[in-house]
């Protein structure tokens, strides 16, 4: 049920819905659920699931968007689920509130990482800032020249989704 149902109350609602159990089960089931509480690591999961595509539907992004809210409540320290409700949110169109959790998240990185840039880069060009989208695309292209990250099937499709939206991949500079 925990893969069925992203939030505790929904499985607690589905549980008390369900008369085919026994009531003592049905108690106990609830019990447990509610100590079990919500799992951050599960919401992102779901969330990151979601979000990682652009082909979503509107629904699905604010769904996603509300189970990377709840991760980022439970754990807000997470640079994950951090990265993760900044993608949540810029996917449902809240391009103010995406930039300034990538920023914060990048900010609180030794490293710069991929997966911040690539939405780092676009929620700046959704709001206008067009300079600053083709610095960060920059930066995101000099980070994905790692072989690891290079090798990443998740991290290209957002390079590309980001060099489509900002304007195409360098042309005439040597790498």
């Amino acid at each position: 049920m925990f893969e069925r149902f992203a939030f505790t109350s929904e499985t607690v609602h589905h549980l008390q819905a369900d008369k085919v159990l026994d009531p003592d089960l049905r108690a106990a089931a609830v019990r447990y659920v509610q100590a079990r509480g919500d799992s951050p690591s599960d919401l992102n999961t779901q969330s990151r699931n979601i979000v990682k595509s652009s082909a979503g539907s509107v629904a699905d992004y604010r769904k996603a968007l509300k189970m990377a809210e709840a991760a980022a409540r439970i754990m807000p320290w997470d640079l994950d689920i951090l990265n993760t409700l900044g993608v949540a949110q810029y996917r449902a169109q809240n391009y103010a509130d995406a930039l300034a959790t990538l920023q914060r998240c990048e900010n609180k990185r030794t490293n710069p990482a991929a997966e911040d840039l690539a939405f780092l880069a676009m929620a700046h060009f959704k709001l206008g800032h067009a300079e600053q989208a083709r610095s960060v695309l920059d930066k995101l292209r000099t980070v994905m020249k790692d072989p690891d990250l290079a090798a990443r099937a998740e991290l290209q499709s957002f390079l590309h989704e980001a060099e489509s939206l900002i304007g195409g991949p360098q042309r005439g500079k040597i790498n």
